[in-house]
């Protein structure tokens, strides 16, 4: 079977509705192109990558890349059935974990192990999911603040998402009262930007949901001045940029900042930083005007 590269880049091709079985990466499995163990998939036979970080000129329904992998002579391999998975209730498994496996001491746990406040995490409406996943979840909103999928963090440090869940955004409790909103790439660096005292939200990754972003801007009383935090990398960066190209559309106050020698906020809020640190970095960066 030939592959077909425009059509592929279709979001009505390139779809749940695919034939092709499509492999999460994992810490034994990593992304080939990104090298990272989380977020990114892979066909069943290594013909093709979707990565969430790397750019490639195919992008994809869901924001990710489309890279080529190790062809085979039949091409992609199709699933059994052509059936869509079934989306979860996230809600309902939500409230159930709330309610049957989560503790302060779970929490506070977690917190430690990040750096971060158990507050903050209490904010993102961390919940430990049943004994069997031996994880954390975080539930993932859109923009009208619905959950609409559950993205889980191992024990083992391994990240993944409750099968049947829909991409959306971290969201936590008790923003807004800040002139400045910072979006950050993942849940650990939001909840360490909400340790520092800022107000923040999350993106899975570095790609994708932005026309999700600017729905929950254009939903909120007043938009404040936007602060795009992107980890300290070319993948990163190039994320951060795609984004705040995009939010140019709903507002003209964009920057985008980069934690100074770390690889993430979460880490240079760990190694010390404060809100002024964080205020001083906002304040040297200048107003994204598209690039040019």
């Amino acid at each position: 079977m030939s592959y077909n590269w425009i059509e592929a880049s279709q979001p009505k091709v390139w779809s749940s509705e695919s034939n092709t079985e499509w492999i999460r990466v994992s810490r034994t499995q990593p992304c080939a192109i990104c090298k990272k163990q989380d977020w990114c998939t892979r066909a069943s036979d290594n013909s093709v990558h979707c990565c969430m970080r790397v750019p490639s000129p195919v992008e994809l329904s869901n924001g990710g890349h489309l890279h080529a992998g190790i062809k085979t002579p039949d091409g992609l391999t199709p699933k059994e059935s052509s059936k869509k998975t079934p989306r979860i209730n996230a809600t309902a498994v939500w409230t159930r974990w709330l309610t049957y496996h989560t503790k302060s001491s779970n929490i506070l746990d977690l917190s430690i192990e990040l750096g971060v406040r158990p507050e903050a995490l209490k904010r993102l409406h961390c919940v430990r999911a049943n004994p069997r996943r031996s994880a954390f979840a975080f539930p993932m909103f859109n923009s009208y603040g619905e959950i609409v999928g559950l993205r889980l963090r191992h024990d083992d440090g391994n990240k993944t998402t409750v099968k049947g869940s829909k991409s959306g955004l971290f969201l936590p409790t008790g923003i807004g009262k800040d002139k400045c909103l910072l979006i950050a790439e993942g849940e650990s660096d939001t909840a360490a930007l909400l340790s520092a005292g800022m107000d923040a939200i999350g993106r899975p990754s570095c790609l994708g949901l932005i026309s999700m972003v600017k729905g929950y801007l254009n939903r909120l009383d007043v938009i404040p001045e936007i602060v795009i935090c992107a980890d300290d990398d070319l993948p990163g960066l190039n994320g951060a940029r795609k984004l705040a190209t995009g939010l140019l559309e709903v507002t003209t106050s964009v920057r985008i900042i980069r934690p100074p020698s770390c690889k993430d906020f979460r880490e240079w809020i760990y190694g010390g930083a404060t809100r002024q640190s964080i205020e001083c970095l906002i304040h040297a960066a200048k107003f994204w005007r598209g690039d040019r």
